[in-house]
């Protein structure tokens, strides 16, 4: 699991800065990605802003897991998510 982490400057002090991790999504991680993906802002920037439905989710996300060309992935600050990146894969 890749981690990022650094150091943040905030006056003159150095802070750890949160530790991110980047896993796969699992089928446990669909009702965050649901509510992600109904925001508000996020509906706004997608292709689709019509709110998607519990059940659709829930069926798209079992079969988008099993496929090939497709990476979903959750990325999480100091274990909690935060974050989902989407990967098409193709020609």
């Amino acid at each position: 699991m890749p981690h990022v982490g650094a150091l943040d400057s905030v006056e003159g002090r150095t802070h750890p800065a949160p530790m991110l991790s980047i896993r796969p999504a699992t089928i446990r991680d669909a009702r965050a990605l649901f509510e992600w993906r109904n925001d508000p802002v996020t509906r706004a920037m997608s292709r689709n802003t019509r709110p998607v439905e519990w059940p659709a989710h829930r069926a798209w996300l079992a079969v988008a897991l099993e496929r090939d060309d497709i990476r979903l992935l959750v990325i999480e600050r100091d274990g909690e998510p935060v974050a989902t990146a989407r990967f098409d894969l193709g020609d």
